[in-house]
């Protein structure tokens, strides 16, 4: 089968999570073709009307456009031979848009990277924070990053260099497209992870930025140097990268622990709990360096310039106090123990060549006192209980651009601003007397009109009958209520909104959002 020049085989499509995958040759060369399948351009026929194949023709322009400008612009950092892998070619066939990628041979897989000797994997560690540094300076976030996602390959030298892969994800940070987001839930930063557990609210989408990657690179690089020796399905012995542990953890996510189920790093230390970078990691530098890139917010994160930069001075940076994150066998003395202020990655250098002197810190700017009076016509009452427990300790009435909202402090003087419907969709403040929005929605239904059928009684389906609903979760998510609902044969569940939409979830998916709990 001839598609767009390259011969592809009529069975060689493969699923993947954003379409089909294949192998192809074209004037002599291979390459791997990605065909997308979220987006399809329309046919015209019996079943689609002018309207609706106008939307849909624009949706799927709309989507190629970004895709192409997202090649385009990094198009411009890489080329053979580079360490960002990205396609050379794209097109239209019949429905699809499609990406082909030169393939590259003799690539060292991530479960590899883990069997090679320190000194290969620390210069791929190094190259990959390169090839980060230079797609974050065109302003895009992969934001898929994940060992899978950085492959190796042995230069003209000999040298294992990284290879980034699978922009699939990819946005611009300052363009991003809400209904593409994504991402591997195992490397997944916690602003990520907000964005699905507030239903891609847009204050909690503003929070999105280049750091996002760099948390999830440090989860790779804690894989890297922590492994253990496990039996496979094969019966064979193979390699397996340890994320860093979790302590602190309660309710619901610690009866899924010790269930056996795997807790994610994001929503832990979302939850409260803190993440403990293994000894096992040998060099002082290195230790810093991974609990730097993984701390909760994203401004005590390090830059992926600032990475490379640590990566090569061999710099020890100090820990911010208090952090989401500990060092195994460090006090927190030892781990915030230097002079230099958290901002500027300078501290005890074990490079042979000293570390420059940092500059001073800039004075913090002012933090209110306790909570501020609600702004009157908003009509909502603080729940500062919920606000303490997830850090924050001061809130002040601010106008952003004639919009009346609050700016929420953490101890350590860093705000972060919410309009009054964040508030209470994240539960951090209700309307008097449970009013409704300013803007009343009409009353909703517990179940949709037919054939839609929700069943909203309390109970969950019998398979999942050793749990049952944790309301106070479902409403301080900003949801009315939750009912069983059976889509294409799967047995999930509904939520309901407060305007009457409804948003389908699998038991799974609620256990993460922790709205169901262990009876």
């Amino acid at each position: 089968m001839n598609i767009h020049g390259y011969e592809v085989e009529e069975d060689a499509w493969k699923v993947s999570n954003m379409g089909h995958t294949a192998l192809g040759t074209k004037g002599g060369k291979r390459f791997f073709l990605k065909r997308y399948g979220e987006y399809k351009m329309p046919r015209h026929d019996d079943s689609t009307s002018p309207k609706l194949y106008a939307k849909m023709e624009r949706e799927f322009n709309d989507f190629k456009g970004n895709r192409i400008k997202i090649n385009e612009a990094l198009g411009s950092l890489a080329g053979p031979g580079g360490n960002i892998i990205l396609p050379t070619d794209w097109f239209v066939d019949d429905i699809y848009y499609i990406e082909a990628t030169e393939f590259v041979d003799n690539l060292i897989e991530d479960e590899e990277i883990l069997s090679l000797p320190q000194s290969d994997v620390l210069f791929i560690m190094l190259t990959a924070a390169g090839a980060l540094m230079s797609i974050h300076r065109k302003k895009i976030v992969h934001s898929d990053l994940k060992r899978t996602n950085i492959l190796a390959a042995r230069n003209s030298s000999g040298k294992a260099v990284a290879k980034i892969i699978d922009f699939d994800r990819s946005y611009f940070v300052e363009a991003i497209r809400p209904d593409e987001l994504g991402g591997d839930q195992s490397f997944m930063s916690p602003e990520l992870a907000q964005c699905f557990m507030y239903d891609l609210a847009d204050e909690v989408i503003a929070n999105l930025s280049l750091k996002s990657d760099v948390y999830s690179l440090g989860l790779v690089f804690h894989d890297y140097l922590v492994t253990e020796d496990v039996t496979g399905s094969d019966g064979k012995r193979h390699k397996k990268g340890l994320h860093p542990k979790i302590v602190g953890l309660s309710g619901a996510l610690k009866e899924r622990e010790e269930s056996g189920k795997t807790v994610y790093c994001c929503e832990a230390q979302l939850a409260g709990a803190k993440l403990v970078v293994s000894s096992a990691i040998k060099d002082k530098y290195l230790r810093h360096l991974i609990a730097a890139m993984i701390q909760l917010e994203p401004e005590d994160r390090p830059s992926a310039q600032e990475v490379l930069e640590v990566l090569k001075t061999k710099t020890v940076i100090p820990l911010k106090k208090d952090g989401a994150v500990a060092i195994e066998g460090e006090t927190e003395e030892e781990a915030t123990a230097a002079a230099a202020p958290r901002s500027t990655y300078s501290a005890t250098s074990t490079a042979a060549r000293p570390a420059p002197a940092p500059a001073p810190a800039p004075a913090p700017a002012p933090k209110p006192a306790g909570f501020c009076a609600a702004w009157p016509e908003h009509g909502i009452t603080f729940d500062e209980g919920k606000l303490r427990a997830g850090g924050y300790v001061a809130s002040a009435q601010f106008d952003y651009k004639g919009t009346k909202c609050y700016n929420l402090y953490k101890s350590d003087g860093v705000a972060r601003r919410f309009t009054v419907e964040t508030l209470v969709l994240l539960g951090f403040a209700t309307r008097a007397g449970g009013a409704a929005p300013a803007k009343p929605a009409p009353a909703p239904a517990l179940a949709p009109a037919a054939p839609r059928e929700v069943v909203d009684d309390g109970t969950l389906w019998d398979k999942d009958s050793d749990y049952c609903y944790d309301m106070d979760a479902v409403t301080g998510g900003g949801y009315k209520g939750i009912g069983r609902e059976e889509r294409k044969g799967v047995q999930g569940y509904s939520l309901i909104k407060t305007s009457g939409e409804l948003r389908f979830m699998t038991i799974e998916t609620l256990k993460m959002l922790g709205f169901v709990k262990k009876k």
